[in-house]
């Protein structure tokens, strides 16, 4: 009398001995059932060695300390160097436009500034005050003037008062003592006007905290 038996399935040794068989040189290879192993490639992303703010800043004052004053050369370059970049690198123009500074390179921070504004990047009051000061040590007064006055105008109670000292000691400078009590008025005029918003905070309170006691 004939009996049959069901053996394992043929496919079930080759896993077992892939398993047993895993090579330990293969440190960065897959094992992929009984076709041994497969090796895996560095992803295209991640080959390329990423770049620090430093090493991007320091080529940024490079790259335009090497042109010359004509601003579609300088705003070129500034465009090309940012080109490639996914997010606008605010961090690294930053810290160029403090080792420009540090270098006395007047010309330079105010080119490099205006791009950035018509970039729609970086308009701080930092930002502000370091393309005023520029503008000043540069000897452009009515430049710097028409500046304080756009943002004495946009940002009248929120001023900071380096602006308004930084004016002051210009117009000292030049012995523009007219100009000197004009400052002075418009410091005294925020300061008024910010008491008085205070005053009526405190006797007042603000509407929508009243809405929500």
């Amino acid at each position: 009398m004939f009996s049959v038996r069901c053996g394992p399935p043929a496919f079930a040794f080759g896993l077992e001995r892939a398993a047993i068989t895993h090579p330990s040189k293969f440190s960065t290879l897959v094992v992929c059932g009984a076709r041994g192993p497969r090796p895996r490639y560095p992803r295209v992303w991640k080959t390329r060695k990423r770049i620090g703010t430093v090493s991007k800043s320091q080529k940024l004052v490079e790259c335009v300390k090497g042109l010359s004053n004509v601003k579609e050369e300088v705003y070129g370059a500034l465009d090309s160097f940012v080109a490639w970049e996914l997010e606008f690198p605010l961090i690294a123009v930053k810290k160029a436009l403090k080792t420009l500074e540090d270098e006395k390179e007047w010309k330079r921070i105010i080119q490099v500034i205006k791009w950035m504004f018509n970039k729609g990047q970086g308009k701080t009051m930092g930002s502000y005050y370091t393309l005023l000061n520029a503008l000043i040590e540069d000897g452009r007064v009515e430049e710097a003037e028409e500046l304080y006055g756009k943002i004495f105008s946009r940002y009248l109670e929120g001023l900071p008062h380096t602006f308004f000292m930084r004016m002051i000691s210009l117009y000292y400078r030049l012995e523009s003592y007219q100009k000197m009590f004009e400052v002075g008025i418009q410091i005294y005029y925020t300061f008024v006007l910010m008491y008085t918003l205070l005053m009526l905070i405190l006797d007042h309170g603000f509407p929508c905290m009243e809405e929500q006691k």
